[in-house]
């Protein structure tokens, strides 16, 4: 085994660096640097050391956000192999596994990652259970995957079964329960049924109050939900008054400049726009941009994204 002059703490410190650089948004800058901690690390350790095989997972990570899902697979390929040497068949239901099918998904037919992923949520049913939190992000992905696929409405079935999973295993009242509640809805209301996810937000939105109280951060972002499929249920005034409610009620919570409450104005904006009420969507957008610029800077893509849709109502005014 070849000597390396780092020692562990300098190893593990410019591990450390990579993942800040992964953090930051750079992952083209991270993957080189776990790449080329990655060699010391194998001189110093060899390759079935856990830190090891945790620098193997977090370059695959960082080479599939730089866009290369055929060489990310490769990498978890090869640590798959070594950890199926290590720990038994066990880790064939591991992260690893499905982050290889993660990667044969993006480059490949959908309708063939769903069916590595159905097989991956049996087999974690069986061994680990059914609301184990492996066997619920396999389904999540598994959802993801139907969705690609078109099956818009297996997508919706399979995330009212994670609903339902986590309401048996951990409780109707639990946060990931919850938020699994307000995931299925957009499914549901994006595969083109915005009054019944309305409907679900509805409720969940009252639930919310109760578990987490009126003016949390939870009820906002379910009631905006539920708002916006009120918009697209074709009722477009309506959403209209409800945001202006949401937007009142967010900046006596929080402040005008809020970068929630910023969002919020800019969902009202888009809903008078919806309803013919181009001018008051213009005074509203040229308002929005002047406090947006002033929190975030002038190249923000909330800017970006506030300026285009200002172009839009210009153009429909």
């Amino acid at each position: 085994m070849r000597e390396t002059k780092d020692t562990p703490e300098n190893l593990w410190r410019r591990v450390q660096l990579a993942d800040e650089l992964a953090d930051a948004g750079d992952p083209a800058a991270a993957g080189l640097a776990y790449e080329r901690v990655l060699a010391d690390v194998l001189c110093a350790v060899g390759s079935d050391h856990p830190v090891t095989l945790k620098i193997r997972y977090r370059l695959g990570n960082a080479v599939s956000a730089s866009g290369d899902a055929r060489r990310a697979a490769q990498i978890f390929e090869k640590l798959l192999t070594e950890e199926v040497r290590l720990r038994g068949e066990e880790a064939s239901i591991g992260d690893t596994f499905a982050a290889i099918l993660f990667q044969r998904g993006r480059f490949d037919d959908p309708a063939a990652a769903v069916a590595d992923y159905e097989a991956l949520v049996a087999e974690r049913d069986r061994v680990l259970g059914p609301s184990h939190p492996l066997t619920v992000k396999a389904r999540e992905a598994l959802a993801k995957y139907r969705w690609d696929a078109n099956d818009k409405t297996g997508a919706v079935a399979e995330y009212e079964k994670i609903v339902d999973v986590l309401a048996r295993g951990v409780g109707p009242d639990h946060v990931d329960t919850f938020h699994a509640r307000g995931i299925a809805a957009e499914y549901r209301g994006d595969a083109g049924d915005p009054e019944q996810a309305r409907a679900v937000l509805l409720g969940l939105a009252a639930d919310a109050e109760r578990l987490f109280g009126d003016d949390s951060q939870e009820v906002l972002e379910v009631q905006t939900g539920a708002a916006t499929y009120l918009g697209r249920s074709g009722c477009a005034e309506d959403a209209v008054g409800e945001f202006t409610g949401l937007v009142t009620k967010a900046e006596r919570v929080l402040r005008r400049r809020d970068i929630n409450v910023l969002g919020l104005r800019r969902h009202l904006a888009y809903w008078k726009d919806r309803a013919g009420r181009h001018a008051d969507a213009i005074a509203d957008l040229e308002s929005l941009l002047v406090d947006a610029e002033a929190v975030l800077g002038p190249g923000a893509t909330f800017i970006e994204e506030v300026n285009e849709l200002l172009e839009q109502v210009r153009a429909r005014r």
